[in-house]
């Protein structure tokens, strides 16, 4: 029983890792226009203009941030309403697409808060410390447009002078992307269980995914061992505690970024997953489980 629970949490985060991969172009763009504004913050920093104020505004870039989240999203939703017993319908068409609006909107702003606490960043060096401009420049032109500007401010930096406020580390970066994409992912297999419920309703059948499991990610050093194997109904939120921290997150999921103290305390990194158990329901006086349930519809897929 514990190596099959071990090989669903490697196949959980293995499905993590395929879905962050193919959407590495997506990180990257993100990361570009992360860059494109501390290069632009660094090179026009004594020429102050409308055009300027306005660039570092967030409904300025985040507009082209939340168009790109919202096609992702709406991607990855629709395929996994296509695998599942949600019919093509305008009600369906209509969750789905305020669901996947809703995600990529809550993605955004965690990606446009590290943007801003970057930027401000790099203002605190820009007021406290010489920076070679010239030699910046240089560098940005030959490293590969991605490449960590905390790494290029360092080796530009003044004689004498250290990299002072915050910004984002490389290894940061990726820990976020890894977290947001799990967030996503972990979001839309949940909204795609509770859109079977509503379906399941429609059709006059008791809901099929009664009740969620915690599932400790068994990894050494983590925070979450007691909550293995806790369960609650399907609507309900866990009571998530910290291990080493103290602090309790109500979540809906495992990684649910979406909790009303906002912090990241029991969502960071977290490796663990959740499962949905499914209740035997009834057609004609036969039970089925809910791999042999089909509505008459969902043959044709989910559009």
């Amino acid at each position: 029983m514990r190596m099959n629970k071990y090989y669903k949490s490697y196949l959980h985060e293995r499905r993590i890792t395929i879905k962050k991969d193919a959407r590495r172009l997506l990180h990257r763009k993100i990361q570009q226009i992360n860059n494109q504004l501390i290069d632009k913050k660094i090179l026009e920093y004594d020429t102050t203009s409308d055009t300027t104020i306005d660039t570092f505004k967030p409904a300025v870039y985040g507009s082209e941030i939340i168009k790109l989240n919202r096609i992702a999203t709406a991607q990855d939703f629709q395929r996994l309403l296509n695998n599942s017993m949600v019919t093509k319908a305008d009600w369906s068409r209509l969750v789905a697409n305020n669901t996947a609006r809703d995600v990529a909107d809550k993605i955004t702003a965690k990606e446009i808060q590290r943007i801003e606490s970057n930027l401000k960043a790099v203002e605190n060096v820009m007021n406290d410390a010489s920076v070679n401009i010239s030699q910046y420049k240089t560098l940005i032109e030959k490293l590969p447009p991605t490449t960590s500007r905390q790494e290029i401010l360092n080796r530009t930096l003044e004689r004498g002078h250290n990299l002072r406020g915050r910004e984002y580390t490389q290894r940061e970066l990726e820990r976020l992307s890894r977290d947001l994409e799990r967030y996503k992912s972990n979001r839309l297999d949940y909204e795609t269980k509770r859109m079977e419920n509503q379906q399941a309703y429609r059709e006059g059948l008791d809901r099929i995914h009664q009740t969620k499991t915690w599932n400790w990610s068994e990894l050494e050093n983590t925070r979450h061992s007691q909550m293995d194997g806790q369960t609650v109904d399907f609507a309900s939120k866990f009571e998530v505690v910290n291990e080493v921290t103290g602090d309790t997150d109500y979540l809906l999921f495992a990684g649910d970024i979406d909790n009303e103290h906002n912090n990241c305390s029991n969502t960071c990194n977290c490796q663990c997953w959740t499962s949905y158990e499914n209740e035997e329901v009834t057609v004609e006086n036969q039970s089925y489980s809910l791999s042999e349930v089909a509505y008459s519809s969902t043959a044709q897929g989910w559009q």
